[in-house]
């Protein structure tokens, strides 16, 4: 069915591209229904950017000045959530490897030297890291405190 919706043509890194194909093909979807329901999740965080980016150029140098002081504190204090957000999906992901690990049919020879009992080599354990610990920033959030990364 044609739309009225505007189009545009973009240029892909070919990781990119395979990691989209990939998604689409495990969603049954298209990768434009990949992209357009990302952008949807994102369109108003961008929204608030251009406004801000658009008071910045209406403002005299010595607000412009301030305004890019605020961003890089900004971007210092969202930085480690960024990287808390990575690490959570880190375990998410060790996590599923490890249900798959469980759900393949052991051989006999596996299960005589417990090959298979820590996920993969015997005697190998989660990647360093990852060693079921809380995974955020800098500490677990007992040692955070209140309103640190922890507390979500």
């Amino acid at each position: 069915m044609a739309t009225t919706k505007p189009r545009i043509t973009i240029t892909l890194e070919p990781d990119q591209h395979d990691v989209l194909r990939r998604l689409a093909d495990l969603q049954r979807t298209s990768m434009s229904k990949i992209v357009t329901e990302f952008l949807g999740e994102v369109t108003p965080i961008l929204a608030n950017v251009a406004n801000a980016l658009e008071a910045v150029q209406r403002a005299s140098s010595d607000a412009r000045a301030k305004f890019v002081r605020t961003a890089e504190v900004a971007e210092e204090e969202l930085r480690p959530l960024a990287e808390f957000a990575r690490n959570q999906f880190d375990m998410f992901a060790a996590e599923i490897g490890r249900i798959e690990q469980e759900a393949t049919p052991h051989t006999a020879a596996e299960e005589a030297t417990g090959a298979r009992r820590s996920g993969g080599i015997a005697g190998e354990g989660p990647p360093p890291g990852k060693r079921g610990g809380y995974g955020g920033p800098t500490e677990g959030p007992e040692e955070q405190g209140e309103g640190g990364p922890g507390c979500f």
